[in-house]
Parts: structure tokens; sequence; C-alpha cells
């Protein structure tokens, strides 16, 4: 209907405050101060989210303090949530190697040559850490 065609037209030509639709405004704002100092701007505001604002940089790496809070999240189910100690299911775990952590975590079964301190088979498997086995290992081997 020809009618309806009408109001849409109306409609789209009806002006605001500031004389244009508010989807036309950021348009003439960038056209008023020019394409650089908004790209200026918005490189400014990406670059600041990845600082901690310590000075110091984001290291790439195995990360104690995440290997922490895995072990808590997951771990502690059925071992210490101190890991030189036996837990209520699994034996102490401090200074366990990424490779024993990958065999165990990850394919439920130990690596070639190593002696189990205890010979249940209840630990299931935890796909879901694979990439975290690294962070694991870094905080089982702290002091």
């Amino acid at each position: 209907p020809s009618h309806r065609r009408g109001r849409v037209r109306d409609h789209a030509r009806t002006r605001c405050r500031g004389g244009l639709a508010p989807f036309q405004r950021p348009v003439r704002t960038i056209r008023r101060f020019g394409f650089a100092p908004a790209l200026c701007l918005a490189l400014a505001l990406t670059s600041a989210c990845g600082d901690k604002g310590d000075g110091s940089q984001t290291v790439k790496g195995p990360d104690p303090d995440r290997g922490r809070r895995l072990y808590i999240a997951t771990c502690i189910v059925c071992h210490n949530v101190d890991p030189g100690k036996a837990g209520s299911l699994g034996p102490a775990v401090k200074g366990a190697s990424a490779e024993l952590l990958e065999a165990k975590v990850l394919h439920k079964r130990y690596p070639p040559g190593y002696r189990p301190k205890r010979p249940t088979q209840a630990m299931p498997r935890y796909p879901q850490l694979r990439k975290r086995i690294p962070d694991i290992a870094a905080y089982l081997a702290q002091p």
C-alpha cells in the first residue's frame, strides 16, 4: 500500500534536536574532528587493555598461580589441599612432573617405568586440562 510507504519516508526525514537522526551523529563527529584522532583514540584504548598497570609485561609459559587455582578447583576432591600430604583418595602429588600429570590426567595411566604410590585406578580423565598441565606442574614443583 502506498499510504504506508509515505509514512516510512516521512519518518526517515524526521530530524532530531541535533539536526540529524541519532544513527547519523557519529559520522558527523568523525567528519568534524577528522578520522585520525578517532583512530588514535581507538588504538590507545585497545593497547591499554592488556597492560597490568605495574609496568610488567605478560609472560607466556607455565603459570604456578593459575596451576594453584586449577589444582584447588579440580584436584582437591580426592587429593589434599596441601599437595605434599595424602588426600582422602589420592596420594601426595607435590613435585609431580608434567610427564606424570599428562599420563594420569589425560590417559589414565602411568608413564613407563613409574611406580605408583597407590594401586587404585580411581582417578578419572580430565581432557579439558590438556593445555593447563604445565601450569599445574609448575605449581606442584614450588617449594
